[in-house]
């Protein structure tokens, strides 16, 4: 019961609709992010006020929703230093957010990989598909392996 009270009151405040600005531009890049067609190049206006990064923009002190934004030392610092923390963060975390993306893909190029050319490519006489050693082998051989 708490939770859905919780849930609801949740829900109220993220209601936009009092913003026509934000509500138009929302609904915007919600229909651009369905097209097939979608590029953010030219879909979204880059050079628009609102994408701006300026170092004295008070959108980047973090909430206190955030960890840091939250203990009574951030609060503390002065705008300018609060700013330059919340745009530090906000970096930090696309970079973590692009490496684990990397990560990702190369885990894909190196467990998928193998296993997509071991149905392109005939298997040597009792050597696995995968090569010995390999971070994705999880069997010694493949069942085209066992002679017949």
């Amino acid at each position: 019961m708490a939770r859905t009270r919780m849930v609801r009151r949740w829900r109220k405040n993220m209601d936009v609709s009092d913003d026509t600005q934000y509500a138009e531009m929302l609904a915007t890049l919600s229909e651009g992010s369905v097209r097939r067609s979608f590029n953010p190049y030219t879909d979204i206006d880059w050079d628009a006020q609102a994408f701006a990064v300026k170092a004295d923009d008070p959108r980047w002190i973090l909430p206190e929703s955030d960890p840091i934004g939250a203990h009574a030392w951030y609060q503390a610092q002065s705008m300018e230093r609060q700013i330059e923390i919340g745009m530090w963060r906000q970096a930090n975390v696309a970079k973590v957010g692009e490496q684990f993306e990397n990560i990702l893909i190369r885990g894909a190029n190196q467990c998928a990989a193998p296993s997509a050319r071991r149905h392109r490519m005939p298997l040597r006489q009792g050597s696995g598909s995968r090569t010995p050693g390999h971070p994705c082998e999880h069997r010694t051989g493949h069942w085209r392996d066992t002679p017949r």
